[in-house]
């Protein structure tokens, strides 16, 4: 049984279609839940969904805090408005490429909305969690909820049915589930959405761009899931290289889209010293002479790695403060010594800086989770001024974009602050919630 269908109290048969098309216990005891037949069109079995306003959207006191909603939307199809609230207001928040209009969640996600009915629902239930973490809505929160669930069954449909088990739109679907997860803040279908996306890739190939921006995107957030929790990576390193190796330019190496913070060659040594640590070291342990060595040399590896010169102004500064938070990173995880290559001090601001320099409730400004997370974690009960800093910056972005990590990053800075314990990237993850910095 998944976590998910086991905390919700509902019967669960995970990736394996086995469904009577009704809640067994629960909040959704006796509820039918829409299958998918091969048409892709819903069963005359589901109707309206229980318990939620489908007026909402239409009253005029709530229309004057979703204008998008209001002028994209469709008063008769809340799903949809939810859809284009995704698509106009979400699909560009973590693209740092030069036109927004070019995010591969508007180019290979929101077109599949309409056919691929699992999509359809993880996409509305994703703006329903923004939404509602945004406007501290328990209507939004029950609404996201459900539409949730229906995704889940929906997919669990979908994967019994040969003709549509094994194509484009059920690996977008699973990978949408996961950065569902990401964003409603609980990560209780992470480590199984995880390897059946990676099964399937692995079962049937990628086929042209689109499924390798899902592929690297996979990769992406199982290892950045690793290094703020004691769960292994699903992916090897062997397979990271595969996964990452996949486009070249005259500048080397580069991600098949612009939706990653990190440059291709720094998330290799995120992955490799985040796999040096839960192989070869836990906090309980004094660290060999040997680990430290090969920490010290990712570091400095790290340290002298130069950013290509073909980056916009705000994107370099995201690099950057990347380049400094990874080192912060490796420095606490193994408890180097502060030094003349390793400055505590000088890669905090130089992160503070890089932060500055760009707006906070921005694509750029909330690219930089990440590295500012690493940075907190070395302030001191002395630089109150920076604490309270970093406390408004996490607030203004949570409540810009709604995603539950920004929340949940700052409470865990709280928490380290006020314990005096020594916590790193990996310790401090699980203290007040599932951390997934990304």
């Amino acid at each position: 049984m998944c976590q998910s269908c086991q905390r919700r109290g509902i019967l669960c048969e995970g990736y394996v279609l086995r469904w009577t098309g009704v809640a067994a216990r629960g909040r959704f005891a006796g509820k039918t839940i829409p299958l998918e037949n091969p048409s892709g069109t819903v069963s005359n079995e589901s109707g309206p969904l229980k318990g939620v306003d489908h007026g909402y959207f239409t009253s005029t006191d709530r229309l004057a805090k979703a204008p998008v909603i209001q002028k994209f939307g469709s008063a008769g199809d809340i799903e949809e408005e939810l859809i284009q609230y995704y698509a106009h207001e979400l699909s560009s928040v973590f693209y740092l490429g030069a036109t927004p209009t070019e995010s591969p969640y508007l180019l290979h996600v929101i077109p599949l909305t309409r056919e691929v009915l699992p999509l359809r629902y993880a996409v509305a239930a994703s703006a329903a969690c923004h939404l509602a973490a945004r406007r501290r809505d328990d209507v939004l929160e029950t609404q996201s909820r459900e539409l949730r669930l229906k995704a889940v069954s929906l997919l669990r449909s979908r994967l019994g049915d040969k003709k549509l088990s094994t194509d484009f739109g059920t690996l977008a679907s699973i990978v949408m589930m996961v950065q569902l997860d990401l964003c409603s803040g609980d990560c209780v279908e992470f480590d199984t959405h995880v390897p059946a996306a990676k099964a399937l890739v692995e079962q049937h190939g990628a086929d042209k761009t689109s499924r390798k921006f899902f592929e690297q995107r996979l990769a992406w957030l199982d290892i950045l899931r690793s290094t703020t929790s004691s769960r292994f990576p699903t992916f090897s390193s062997a397979e990271i290289k595969s996964t990452i190796d996949q486009f070249r330019s005259d500048q080397g190496r580069e991600w098949g889209c612009d939706v990653f913070p990190c440059p291709i060659d720094l998330f290799e040594y995120v992955a490799d010293i985040t796999m040096l640590y839960k192989l070869q070291y836990t906090s309980a342990d004094t660290p060999s002479a040997n680990t430290v060595r090969q920490a010290t040399r990712l570091g400095q590896q790290v340290r002298n790695w130069r950013p290509s010169t073909a980056y916009s102004p705000l994107t370099a500064h995201v690099v950057n403060a990347w380049q400094s938070g990874i080192i912060l990173y490796v420095m606490r995880l193994f408890r180097l010594p502060t030094d003349d290559i390793f400055d505590v001090e000088c890669l905090k601001s130089a992160i503070f800086g890089y932060a500055n320099s760009v707006p906070t409730a921005s694509r750029w400004g909330f690219s930089m989770l990440w590295p500012l997370f690493q940075a907190g974690l070395y302030m001191n009960d002395e630089q109150i001024e920076q604490r309270e800093w970093l406390r408004q910056r996490l607030e203004m972005m949570f409540r810009a974009v709604g995603c539950r990590q920004f929340g949940i990053a700052l409470d865990t800075l709280n928490f380290v602050w006020d314990s005096h314990e020594y916590y790193n990237s990996i310790t401090a993850g699980e203290l007040k919630g599932p951390l997934m910095l990304s």
